[in-house]
């Protein structure tokens, strides 16, 4: 999804942050499912180092997948091409940040492609 908004919008996340447009305009199910995901990673890290609960990040890095799969799915929500296209391109470069983080976590190394 990034790549194709770079390529085919001129719509690149980092150029976005850059100039300051930093806020996500979040309206559909599977954009909220998603970013409310996100939004445990600090709380899930927190309990595995005081409960010594490595699977927690590894349960989050799955729930993190699945919301993204289903965000960017036919009967998800629509990224490229759209008024929301820039909140969407950022909440998928979220993602892709927060999962790069949880596979190093966990002891695996991140992959820009499938």
């Amino acid at each position: 999804v990034l790549r194709k908004a770079e390529s085919a919008y001129g719509v690149k996340a980092e150029a976005l942050i850059a100039a300051g447009h930093t806020t996500l305009n979040i309206s559909e199910p599977s954009e909220i499912d998603l970013a409310i995901e996100i939004l445990r990673f600090p709380s899930i890290t927190g309990r595995v180092m005081r409960d010594l609960r490595p699977n927690a990040l590894c349960e989050l890095l799955y729930r993190i997948c699945t919301r993204f799969s289903t965000f960017i799915s036919p009967g998800g929500c629509r990224v490229l091409g759209t008024a929301a296209m820039q909140s969407r391109v950022l909440l998928c470069y979220i993602a892709k940040l927060h999962v790069s983080q949880l596979m190093v976590l966990v002891g695996l190394k991140p992959i820009d492609r499938i």
